[in-house]
Protein backbone atom coordinates (compact mmCIF):
# COMPACT_ATOMS: atom_id res chain seq x y z
CA UNK A 1 0.00 0.00 0.00
CA UNK A 2 2.73 2.41 0.61
CA UNK A 3 4.36 1.33 -2.14
CA UNK A 4 1.18 2.70 -4.20
CA UNK A 5 1.19 5.89 -2.59
CA UNK A 6 4.85 6.51 -3.11
CA UNK A 7 4.20 6.04 -6.67
CA UNK A 8 1.47 8.07 -7.48
CA UNK A 9 3.45 10.98 -5.44
CA UNK A 10 6.10 10.03 -8.26
CA UNK A 11 3.62 10.56 -10.97
CA UNK A 12 1.99 13.87 -9.48
CA UNK A 13 5.63 15.22 -9.07
CA UNK A 14 6.37 14.10 -12.64
CA UNK A 15 3.39 15.41 -13.61
CA UNK A 16 3.79 19.00 -12.22
CA UNK A 17 7.16 19.21 -13.45
CA UNK A 18 6.10 18.46 -16.72
CA UNK A 19 3.04 21.43 -16.66
CA UNK A 20 5.67 23.70 -15.47
CA UNK A 21 7.78 23.10 -18.27
CA UNK A 22 5.43 23.93 -20.81
CA UNK A 23 4.08 27.20 -19.10
CA UNK A 24 7.78 28.08 -18.45
CA UNK A 25 8.23 28.07 -23.12
CA UNK A 26 6.06 31.26 -22.34
CA UNK A 27 8.49 32.99 -19.87
CA UNK A 28 11.65 34.92 -19.90
CA UNK A 29 14.89 33.78 -19.59
CA UNK A 30 15.66 34.47 -16.24
CA UNK A 31 11.64 32.88 -14.70
CA UNK A 32 12.84 29.22 -16.99
CA UNK A 33 16.15 29.38 -15.25
CA UNK A 34 14.57 29.48 -11.42
CA UNK A 35 12.03 27.17 -12.36
CA UNK A 36 15.03 24.76 -13.51
CA UNK A 37 16.46 25.32 -10.30
CA UNK A 38 13.48 24.80 -8.26
CA UNK A 39 12.51 21.37 -9.98
CA UNK A 40 15.76 20.09 -9.65
CA UNK A 41 15.35 20.22 -6.21
CA UNK A 42 12.23 18.81 -6.30
CA UNK A 43 13.34 15.78 -7.72
CA UNK A 44 16.25 15.60 -5.28
CA UNK A 45 13.99 15.78 -2.01
CA UNK A 46 11.87 12.86 -3.78
CA UNK A 47 14.38 10.52 -4.89
CA UNK A 48 15.58 11.36 -1.19
CA UNK A 49 11.81 11.09 0.31
CA UNK A 50 11.77 8.07 -1.56
CA UNK A 51 15.03 6.04 -0.38
CA UNK A 52 13.83 7.12 3.27
CA UNK A 53 10.76 5.64 2.95
CA UNK A 54 12.20 2.56 0.81
CA UNK A 55 14.77 1.84 3.91
CA UNK A 56 11.94 1.81 6.58
CA UNK A 57 9.94 -0.80 4.68
CA UNK A 58 12.91 -2.77 4.52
Amino acid sequence: MKVRMMNKMTIGAIAGIATGLMVASNMDRRTRKRIRKVGKRMINSAEELYHNVNGRMH
